[in-house]
C-alpha cells in the first residue's frame, strides 16, 4: 500500500514535473518572442524620429520663411494708404449721364426726322 500511494506520488511529480517545464519553456519562449517585438519596436520608433526630427528641420525652415513672407506682407498692408471716397450725385453718375446723352440725341434725331 505505501509502495503504491509512494508510486502515485512519484507519478504525478513526474507529471508535475513535465508539465512545469513544457510551460516553462513556452513561457520563455513568449518572454523571447515579446523581447524580440520591443527590440523590433524600438527600432521602428528611432527610424520614424529620426524622419520626424529631419521633416521638422525642412519643415521649420520653410515655416520660418513663410512667417517673414506674411510680417512683410502685412508692412506692405499697413503702408497703403487710406482711400478717398468719391460721392456722385445724379448729374454726375457716369450711367445717369449716358442715358441723359442718349435721350438727348434721340431729341435731335425726331427733330431731323419728324413722325
Amino acid at each position: 500500500m505505501i509502495k503504491a500511494v509512494l508510486d502515485d506520488a512519484k507519478a504525478k511529480h513526474k507529471d508535475g514535473s513535465s508539465q512545469y517545464f513544457y510551460q516553462k519553456n513556452l513561457f520563455d519562449k513568449e518572454i523571447a518572442d515579446a523581447r524580440l517585438d520591443i527590440q523590433q519596436g524600438q527600432a521602428s520608433l528611432n527610424d520614424a524620429l529620426k524622419e520626424f526630427e529631419a521633416a521638422k528641420s525642412e519643415n521649420q525652415i520653410k515655416l520660418d520663411d513663410a512667417l517673414i513672407e506674411i510680417n512683410n506682407a502685412e508692412k506692405q498692408i499697413l503702408e497703403i494708404e487710406d482711400g478717398e471716397w468719391h460721392v456722385l450725385d445724379r448729374n454726375q453718375h457716369y450711367g445717369y449721364v449716358d442715358y441723359k446723352g442718349a435721350t438727348d440725341r434721340m431729341e435731335a434725331i425726331a427733330k431731323v426726322f419728324p413722325v
